[in-house]
């Protein structure tokens, strides 16, 4: 099982031809008990993608031999007990692939020629999760944060303390502090003492330490655009980005020692010091498609925006992550709609997305609600 990134998105986007391709997404659970529902939901959604393969023409002994590899997650416990927020199953002649997502789907299955791959479309923007890195001499520890969860995973070669690292503790006179004016709304500054001599190379030891989670950070999140955003007082926080070569930390932090924070404080701060940066891009390209409508620089229509995606006129592409849209889209970007679906139909919105990408589009996926005028798909032009 692996997670989503760019490299495997695309060698699904590849994915196309003779053969059929079945996209399966549902939503699973972390803990507790609605863990077992997990498989049930799957075991419905392939008895409903059996059925559109029989449709197909495949035979019967054929759909048993292509379902297997999805057939045998139903009974593996082990699989369902380290679950995310969703789950996404690609099958097709050459075996399957699956992908934990800290992102909740639909029940959703389609059988085609190619993958459905638009769920898939928010998480490449890292607009619905990032990392929490919380950093103190004591303790540092890595957590994925999603819209519902805050969780701890596993930090790789991140130095758990400052002892761990260096092998040996270091006191804290030079990053002692007691709280002082508070900056703004749930953040706290402090004043922080040294005592004497000694204390230069105690910070010393702190930057070698916090040089050496910065290595660890990078190796575990190997992207260095993933974005993190850091818990800890100021002035680690503060040293932590003056040093760090992670290009995706995001500026300030959740303030505080994170050692005496809760988790509900942790998950909420950290939100508040992320959404403004993750969801820029989105909100310009939508401030962009607004200023532009009305003139030939932009277009809510499938028709103009599948011929102009085709010939790589699409600067920005808004995609409503949440709507179908059932129809046929031709090689020349000719759009046809249908009110309901007909055999032999694709998801416009899914196949739009994916030729946008192919041809230098930003694409933008997000929920219908959250698009101008709840737009299922809006285009800038380049001209």
């Amino acid at each position: 099982m692996s997670a989503i990134d760019r490299h495997r998105f695309d060698q699904l986007l590849e994915s196309e031809g003779p053969g059929p391709h079945l996209s399966i997404y549902l939503p699973t659970h972390r803990a507790g008990r609605n863990v077992r529902q997990d498989p049930i939901r799957l075991k419905n959604l392939i008895r409903e993608a059996e059925a559109d393969l029989l449709k197909l023409g495949l035979k019967p002994e054929e759909c048993h031999a292509f379902l297997a590899p999805v057939r045998a997650l139903l009974d593996s416990s082990g699989y369902w007990e380290h679950q995310l927020d969703g789950l996404a199953l690609f099958l097709d002649g050459d075996g399957l692939r699956d992908f934990q997502c800290p992102r909740r789907f639909d029940e959703f299955h389609f059988v085609g020629e190619h993958f459905h791959l638009k769920p898939l479309l928010p998480l490449l923007r890292w607009e619905t999760s990032f990392h929490l890195l919380a950093l103190s001499l004591n303790k540092v520890a890595l957590y994925e944060v999603t819209a519902d969860a805050l969780e701890e995973i596993d930090a790789g070669d991140i130095p758990a303390s400052l002892a761990d690292a260096l092998g040996h503790d270091v006191e804290e006179p030079s990053l002692q502090h007691h709280a002082g004016a508070r900056p703004g709304p749930g953040r706290e500054t402090g004043i922080f003492h040294g005592h004497g001599a000694g204390d230069d190379d105690k910070t010393g030891e702190i930057i070698k330490f916090l040089q050496l989670v910065d290595d660890g950070l990078r190796a575990r999140l190997k992207n260095l655009q993933a974005p993190v955003v850091l818990a800890g007082v100021d002035k680690l926080i503060h040293r932590f980005h003056d040093l760090s070569k992670h290009q995706g930390l995001i500026p300030g932090g959740v303030a505080g020692n994170p050692d005496s924070l809760e988790s509900r404080r942790l998950h909420e701060e950290a939100w508040e010091v992320a959404r403004g940066v993750l969801g820029a891009p989105a909100r310009r390209a939508a401030e962009r498609f607004v200023e532009l409508r009305g003139t030939d620089r932009a277009s809510a229509k499938l028709q103009e925006i599948g011929r102009a995606a085709a010939a790589g006129r699409v600067e920005s592409l808004l995609i409503a992550a949440d709507r179908t849209v059932w129809g046929t889209l031709e090689g020349d970007g000719s759009v046809e709609v249908h009110d309901e679906f007909q055999e032999g139909d694709v998801d416009l919105l899914d196949r739009l997305a994916v030729l946008g990408l192919r041809n230098g589009a930003e694409v933008i996926a997000r929920q219908a609600s959250r698009l101008p005028d709840g737009v299922a798909v809006g285009a800038v032009m380049r001209y």
